[in-house]
């Protein structure tokens, strides 16, 4: 009798874990994580019926750990702190530890896909940031160079290149400033030292350059772009259109497979093959959807971030109160190539600031405010009467404003 009960209780045992497995597998194959999603995400829904969807409050924090990962400037040590400072917290309250926020980091889970158990399975939840984001902080991850922070750090760190040999400025304190200077890579021979100080003063002129002094002007563009951004909003729509019916077409497929997997028409294998497959266009038809998405105001967008840094920079960089990270931040979306031969610092423009570098200063001569004007010894009765516009100006600001922003 011992013997049966135990031998029914084995089997008991055995049936009650294959209908485990059974369901993990049927929840895995429906999209979702049969466990508790990560940070940035809740579940809702019955016992049975459980969904995942992004969470309100901690979504938005580790959207920001992602993008700050990205730009290099943070170890996973430091991130933590930052992240913390800004109120993410575990699920327990306290604070997500270095090893956790590593995990974090490289889940897949943040860009629609589910790893369970070595393997990465398609998604059902919504993705809460984008696949070229991921992609690049799993490049940091993997990646040999892992920032290291010092309490003073300089501000031109790695942006200078020596002009004759290419090789980095090295930076060194030296009675308390900042100094740089070439180290001879390549038998180079320029072993002068500069000071920071003298190099921020030499960037100050190339950020005057690309400065729009009239804020009515910044303005006037902006709207400029709003209207020239509606035939750009008309193409995508139609081909957001095309890319919906893709879509359904596509999960109907998905929906019709589920079914006849269930009815047992079809094998194992066949399902496997084809949910690949159509999982597959599934997720290229998202981000094509997702590019329109994003297509249709990231040039008006884009313009607009522009013009309001090119309107702030110089402000932004001479502000001592500015922490040296954003500060740094600043250099590399204004400039690109810095070098640096002898004391003199050779400086050339981002592509899209380089346009800005080239119509901006014709942009500030023709909206010139009056009264600048006026102290020049124009009219001061023709500067009040048009205190903007010149003689050969076209009334209609718009149309003509359009013409400049349109290389972005």
């Amino acid at each position: 009798m011992w013997r049966v009960k135990v031998a029914t209780a084995e089997y008991y045992i055995r049936q009650l874990s294959e209908n485990v497995r059974k369901g993990l597998k049927e929840k895995l194959a429906q999209g979702w994580l049969p466990t508790r999603p990560p940070l940035g995400y809740m579940t809702i829904g019955e016992s049975g019926h459980k969904v995942h969807v992004i969470d309100p409050v901690k979504a938005p924090l580790v959207r920001k750990m992602f993008e700050f990962y990205a730009t290099g400037e943070y170890s996973l040590k430091k991130l933590m702190d930052v992240m913390y400072k800004n109120g993410l917290r575990a699920r327990s309250g306290k604070m997500v530890v270095k090893s956790r926020v590593a995990t974090l980091l490289s889940d897949p889970f943040y860009i629609g896909k589910i790893r369970y158990n070595g393997s990465v399975h398609p998604g059902s939840h919504e993705s809460l940031i984008s696949k070229e984001l991921y992609e690049s902080v799993q490049r940091r991850l993997l990646g040999k160079a892992i920032p290291r922070f010092r309490k003073h750090f300089p501000l031109f760190k790695s942006l200078i290149r020596c002009a004759i040999c290419s090789g980095l400025i090295t930076w060194e304190v030296k009675k308390g400033h900042w100094y740089g200077h070439c180290n001879g890579y390549r038998a180079c021979t320029a072993r002068k030292y500069v000071r920071q100080e003298s190099i921020e003063q030499q960037l100050i002129p190339y950020f005057d350059k690309i400065v729009i002094r009239s804020e009515r002007l910044v303005n006037w563009i902006k709207q400029g772009l709003k209207e020239s951004h509606h035939d750009r909003i008309a193409y995508s729509s139609s081909a957001r259109d095309e890319l919906g019916k893709r879509y359904e077409a596509t999960q109907k497929r998905l929906d019709m497979l589920y079914d006849d997997k269930l009815d047992g028409k079809i094998s194992e294998d066949f399902y496997q093959r084809k949910l690949a497959q159509y999982t597959a266009e599934k997720e290229e038809i998202l981000s094509g959807l997702k590019r329109h998405d994003a297509a249709n105001t990231s040039y008006y967008e884009l313009g607009a971030c522009i013009l309001d840094l090119a309107y702030r920079a110089r402000a932004m960089f001479t502000d001592p109160n500015r922490a040296t990270v954003d500060r740094r931040a600043l250099l590399n979306v204004i400039f690109s190539n810095l070098t640096l031969k002898d004391d003199k610092l050779n400086v050339f423009y981002t592509k899209a600031f380089e346009i800005v570098s080239e119509v901006v200063p014709l942009w500030n001569e023709k909206f010139e405010p009056s009264e600048t004007r006026a102290i020049k010894g124009e009219n001061a009765i023709l500067g009040t009467a048009r205190p903007v516009m010149l003689g050969d100006q076209d009334s209609n600001l718009n149309s003509r404003l359009q013409r400049p922003l349109s290389y972005h």
